[in-house]
């Protein structure tokens, strides 16, 4: 696998929404980054300061329980991060700063495709830096009851999501390789949207969560049937988010993956277990 530049951007961007489980707004400005920096947060209504950065790194995760949150030292959380950092992964964006105004990344529309957007306008910045790789050297997995996520050695990075939704909905499986263009991710990962269902509403609000949900952010299905009026983006859109979501959470290996990753009804808590077993043995991986 041939090591390519660093990139970062050439322009700050912002945007700003409400945040799927908190209900509450957000504004959100990506800013470029040196060379070796990573993908990082900067709670902006807490502090201006390099020192209080939260790193984009297993080693900052304080909670896997339907999304992905970051922390750092002094407390300062960053809250559904996955769709954010899978837009940057899925654009070769390795060096950026990601300044969040309250506690969770704005839904947006559910997908990744408005941080993408967001991308193509700032532009991107090559930096003359090799990108940092960590290459997958044994089979590692993890499992728990029908759920299951693997890094297996392979020439590229890849990833195989399989998800068998139940709730009288098909069987799904999807494959991703970053060997082709931005294009390929843009249009065929990007734009799959957060799904639920309606008869799990009420516990998760019972549980503080899903606040800001709503149709214009969320695929929801009910008994089976869809309730969005406008349809799917596509017909195995479910799949492609999970596979969004596990390219997110694995960018928190902190390192360009040379390896495939196989996923069944995988979610936050699984891949986080997984870089976990990866980092645990360097019998496993090599940078």
């Amino acid at each position: 696998m041939l090591l390519t530049s660093q990139k970062t951007l050439k322009n700050s961007v912002s945007c700003t929404g409400v945040g799927v489980h908190s209900g509450q707004t957000a504004s959100l400005t990506f800013h470029g980054a040196p060379a070796h920096t990573g993908i990082v947060f900067l709670r902006g209504d807490l502090s201006t300061k390099t020192e209080d950065f939260i790193s984009s790194h297993i080693h900052s995760v304080v909670d896997t329980a339907f999304c992905t949150t970051l922390a750092n030292k002094r407390g300062h959380k960053a809250r559904t991060v996955e769709h954010v950092l899978a837009a940057f992964k899925g654009c070769g964006i390795d060096n950026a700063i990601v300044e969040l105004h309250g506690e969770e990344v704005p839904i947006m529309d559910g997908s990744a495709a408005p941080f993408v957007e967001m991308i193509e306008r700032a532009g991107v910045l090559l930096q003359d830096t090799p990108t940092a790789m960590i290459k997958i050297k044994r089979p590692v997995s993890v499992a728990f009851g029908d759920s299951k996520a693997m890094l297996i050695p392979d020439e590229t990075f890849n990833l195989q999501m399989t998800f068998n939704a139940g709730r009288r909905l098909n069987n799904l499986s999807w494959t991703f390789d970053f060997s082709p263009t931005f294009d390929h991710f843009r249009d065929h990962i990007a734009s799959a949207r957060t799904f639920g269902f309606y008869e799990d509403a009420e516990k998760m609000w019972a549980a503080g969560l899903a606040k800001g949900t709503s149709l214009d952010n969320t695929v929801v299905f009910q008994d089976g049937i869809l309730m969005n009026t406008s349809g799917l983006r596509f017909q195995d859109e479910m799949v492609r988010h999970k596979l969004l979501d596990a390219l997110g959470d694995l960018a928190l290996l902190g390192r360009s993956i040379q390896g495939k990753f196989i996923g069944v009804n995988s979610g936050h808590t699984l891949h986080y277990k997984l870089m976990q077993e990866v980092l645990s043995s360097e019998d496993n991986y090599s940078f």
